[in-house]
């Protein structure tokens, strides 16, 4: 843990602030996981504004997409209220080190 890291490019150090803050920035794309039976669902994902991939294993969906209100339109979406309780996570991006 630590509270403040320094990305550095062919040592020259090319941005430095809180990991949170670190993300937010270089990291805009958010991930939701859900599980659903609903067969209308992947169509309703694609057509969200913002969304970038729509990938489906069974009944498990993987929506990547980028906006501040990624997450929560995906949530919104009538999906929800057809299927209460089923499966809904969010994949926070973090940063990698590479040695």
């Amino acid at each position: 843990m630590c509270d403040r890291v320094a990305i550095i490019e062919h040592g020259r150090i090319i941005d430095m602030d809180t990991p949170q803050r670190l993300v937010e920035r270089h990291c805009p794309e958010r991930t939701v996981a859900l599980a659903t039976d609903d067969v209308g669902a992947e169509e309703r994902f694609r057509a969200m504004t913002g969304v970038e991939a729509v990938n489906r294993n069974d009944g498990r969906f993987t929506i990547r997409g980028r906006g501040d209100d990624f997450v929560s339109e995906v949530d919104s979406l009538p999906i929800r209220e057809s299927d209460p309780g089923r499966d809904f996570r969010t994949i926070l991006p973090i940063l990698k080190t590479f040695f």
